[in-house]
């Protein structure tokens, strides 16, 4: 690629206005200064080739409430500079609040012990994927359901990759469904497989630093922006129905690149990436940054993407004239840069310090947000809702981190599977370690539990989509069946059996689905049938025979 061209100032949307908000002064989650892992230099074009350690397939009633580069183009933004951006509070992943103090101690602990074409879905959203051009929650429903409860087989099913003692954990976080296809990102490789068969189509070999690179959680037009390279400087767009590599962009600002917490996000001939302290856009068709985000340059920054309801949702951090802590913004944009709304956020809510985190729906705004700090810099867990007008919280919901599974990955903006907003509706499933588990139903306006469905038969049990209007929830096996899926009816408040899987597999089902961090491993409905898929491994896991892929149906 040839040298970007500078863009004109203002090129994508206005510039943030944080001296015209209303309300509280604000505090931004502070943004992550990326790492740079280790890698073997370069990054190979797009092609066929072998998937290394990733091998083939396998054949095979009414209920109560609840209880309790190139020189860098003119800056879009301008503003005065401020001072540096201190790295952030908190990390890891899986539960945040009471709970983010064992998952950080936890951490440390392993860590030590570790020394085709056609229409395309993406993961998450309703039903665990919706039309990739309407966005992860705002298309139809994934497939219908069955009539009556299915007694499904295991399909086939996927080892998981290869783990050296140097690299110690490996990432794998993305998949897309075409027609007929189940399009994953592994470490190092993106593989197209035959859904109903698990065939492999085509083989794309990647450099993703040892799989700390991530691809746009949802695809536009058939196509997906995948992060390559040693520091995962380049972005390649790629056709997911042929494996082709349609053009590569470098991205990133000088020297800092995108990290394993930043994710590219594309709508048509746009795209949009952050790498912590910045973040640019760049055209797909010319291969160059059309405009960017600087730390040294702005008041506040925008450094981090995610496409929802088919329009870009971007987070940007502020700092005052002495480099101090001065609020934040949640907007969204379209294709052309045009705001579409924006939501500017003080440094406190109810008196206590505000991070925002991450972003559960846009319609209506539902954020996940830490409140306040304990002696080791971590804040508690709360999820608010933004009025219509994105002018101020009208709700905060009776929620508790130590009694809720948390919706949201750590230090990402958009991942959150494991919280279903549907029809003026959050449901979450609940942690009751040693005990039986419920998914509880939240009317955003009123911000109270209505409801909770018991897990059936007793056991844990977590929403992940919605499907014909109703919410499905996956039940893990126990020591005699398999897992199930299960359908809520938010009308009646009933539960109905869908599937019960295969008890042949069900040791592969629980080492797959009983890790200690629940985003790692998620359910994924596609037409009839349930994926179960492992998004991160260790040494460990292979040790125990951990299978990456387990399909249904």
């Amino acid at each position: 690629m040839g040298q970007p061209t500078p863009p004109p100032e203002g090129s994508f949307g206005p510039p943030p206005r944080m001296d015209e908000q209303a309300g509280p002064q604000g505090y931004a989650y502070p943004p992550r200064v990326p790492q740079v892992p280790p890698a073997p230099d370069g990054y190979g074009p797009a092609g066929q080739g072998a998937v290394g350690s990733f091998g083939p397939p396998s054949p095979s009633g009414p209920h109560t409430p609840p209880s309790a580069p190139p020189p860098a183009p003119t800056p879009y933004t301008p503003a005065a500079p401020y001072a540096a951006v201190p790295p952030p509070r908190g990390g890891g992943g899986g539960r945040r609040g009471g709970g983010a103090r064992t998952v950080l101690i936890v951490t440390a602990v392993l860590a030590v012990l570790l020394g085709a074409g056609g229409l395309v879905w993406s993961l998450g959203g309703d039903g665990g994927g919706s039309p990739a051009d309407d966005g992860p929650s705002g298309g139809p429903d994934a497939g219908g359901l069955p009539s009556e409860p299915v007694a499904a087989s295991l399909a086939w099913d996927l080892p998981m990759p290869e783990v050296s003692a140097e690299e110690h954990m490996v990432n794998a976080r993305g998949g897309w469904f075409t027609d007929d296809t189940f399009v994953r990102l592994m470490d190092d490789a993106l593989v197209s497989y035959d859904l109903e068969t698990g065939a492999v189509r085509w083989e794309m070999p990647l450099e993703r630093s040892g799989g700390q690179c991530n691809a746009s959680p949802t695809a536009d037009a058939g196509r997906i922006a995948v992060l390559q390279g040693r520091d995962c400087e380049a972005a390649g767009i790629v056709d997911l129905a042929t494996g082709e590599e349609i053009v590569s962009i470098p991205v990133g600002g000088g020297d800092v690149s995108p990290g394993e917490n930043d994710y590219p996000a594309l709508i048509g001939d746009t795209l949009a990436v952050g790498w912590g302290v910045g973040g640019g856009g760049y055209s797909v068709s010319e291969g160059a940054q059309i405009w960017r985000s600087a730390l040294t340059t702005e008041r506040c920054v925008e450094h981090a993407f995610t496409v929802l309801d088919g329009v870009f949702v971007s987070q940007l951090t502020c700092r005052d004239a002495s480099g101090g802590d001065d609020g934040g913004a949640l907007r969204a944009t379209d294709e052309a840069g045009d705001e579409l709304w924006r939501w500017d956020y003080g440094t406190t809510y109810e008196d206590e310090l505000l991070s925002v985190n991450s972003v559960l729906s846009i319609d209506p705004l539902v954020v996940s947000v830490e409140l306040g700090e304990d002696e080791v810099g971590i804040g508690e867990e709360a999820l608010l809702v933004v009025d219509d007008a994105y002018q101020e919280v009208a709700t905060r919901l009776d929620y508790d981190s130590d009694r809720y599974v948390s919706p949201c990955r750590i230090n990402t903006l958009a991942e959150c599977p494991l919280g279903v907003v549907r029809d003026g509706h959050l449901y979450l499933g609940t942690d009751v370690p040693g005990g039986d588990g419920a998914v509880v139903s939240f009317d955003l306006a009123t911000g109270q539990g209505e409801y909770e469905i018991p897990a059936v038969g007793g056991g844990t049990v977590q929403p992940f989509g919605v499907v014909d209007g109703r919410v499905l929830a996956y039940q893990p096996p126990t020591e005699r069946t398999g897992g199930t899926v299960v359908a809520i009816d938010p009308e009646t408040e009933e539960v109905s059996t869908v599937m019960t899987l295969d008890p042949a597999a069900r040791e592969a089902e629980w080492t797959l689905m009983s890790g200690l961090f629940v985003m790692d491993h998620i359910p994924v409905w596609h037409e009839g049938t349930l994926l179960l898929l492992g998004q991160s491994f260790s040494a460990t896991d292979a040790a125990e025979g951990t299978p990456a892929l387990l399909v249904y149906r």
